[in-house]
């Protein structure tokens, strides 16, 4: 089967990603190059300001993103990828737990959905989270039997253990060492 993308539909996807990234702060250090502020201060700490907050925001929504796909896949083969929602490196590390879990949660909270309850049990339990872990456990219950039955089987053979001995390794004083069940201590460093 030949597959037929046309010359046309090609640059048009090349026009289109260069609009992408089309940069107000592009202009801020052309001008810094040429010498010549053509913006006020102010004004340039009000773009400056809005660019950094377009790419947390766009960092942000690609790591619900990513650790919702993570998370459907332990739901579709709890066999082989059920550990995803506790083992990801988006929650295993604290800082970006911390961020990840804000958005689940706001997110949660905004507008409930079963997918979004399921993903937020691990990075609740993380941070110790009873109110936010439980809130979501309740609504799986009511809403979604499956996921909720799900969860119940993974936080007791897997993601409890699991996580308990993570934040046993993540304790103050032993940071610099490197926790066995790091997920990344597979790979050649």
């Amino acid at each position: 089967m030949k597959i037929f993308f046309p010359l046309v539909t090609l640059q048009c996807l090349i026009s289109s990603t260069a609009l992408v990234y089309a940069d107000p702060l592009d202009d801020l250090i052309a001008d810094r190059k040429s010498g010549v502020t053509r913006v006020e201060p102010a004004k340039q700490q009000t773009t400056v300001q809005a660019g950094l907050a377009r790419a947390s925001s766009a960092h942000a929504s690609a790591m619900a993103n990513s650790y919702f796909a993570q998370v459907k896949s332990s739901i579709i083969d709890p066999e082989n990828h059920g550990g995803w929602p506790c083992r990801s490196s988006l929650v295993y590390q604290p800082t970006t737990r911390r961020t990840l879990t804000a958005i689940l949660k706001a997110r949660f909270e905004r507008q409930p959905d079963a997918i979004v309850a399921y993903a937020v049990i691990c990075p609740a339990i993380y941070e110790r989270n009873n109110e936010l872990l439980n809130r979501a456990l309740d609504y799986l219950k009511a809403a979604d039997p499956f996921l909720h039955d799900l969860a119940q089987e993974q936080m007791a053979a897997f993601w409890l253990p699991f996580i308990g001995n993570v934040l046993k390794k993540q304790t103050p004083g032993k940071k610099d060492e490197e926790a066995k069940d790091d997920p990344f201590s597979v790979l050649p460093r």
